[in-house]
């Protein structure tokens, strides 16, 4: 599972079906927000208020998809349900925002600058 994921990210990462938004327009859109980061990034920067913090890559790089697909299905309806998904600084999300799109999910928003950028701007 994990090759094919690596395969579909690298191959269709130019053909991205996602939508950047800032800061500003995160705020307006109030949409479900699915932190992407792990346990260690959370404590050292905090969260954006009301995100979800569902960890998709472990500090090794590893994930189960499977079971964050789950998690991820208990926040939101269904594939075409919108979100915003945020990371550090936005490559984990183009990566697992890429790959959601390849396989059906249809509106998928995309923080740009990831938690930094949120940091950034609320300073």
């Amino acid at each position: 599972m994990k090759i094919i994921f690596l395969i579909f990210t690298l191959c269709y990462s130019l053909f991205a079906k996602l939508t950047y938004v800032d800061v500003t327009e995160l705020e307006r859109l109030k949409l479900p927000i699915i932190d992407i980061r792990t346990q260690n990034e959370f404590k050292q920067t905090g969260t954006i208020p009301k995100a979800h913090k569902i960890t998709f890559f472990d500090e090794f790089g590893r994930y189960d998809f499977v079971s964050w697909e789950k998690d991820l299905l208990s926040i939101i309806d269904d594939k075409n349900s919108s979100f915003v998904l945020v990371c550090r600084s936005g490559g984990r999300t183009t990566k697992v925002g890429t790959y959601l799109s390849d396989i059906g999910y249809k509106n998928i928003y995309h923080l740009k600058g990831g938690i930094k950028s949120w940091i950034n701007k609320k300073d």
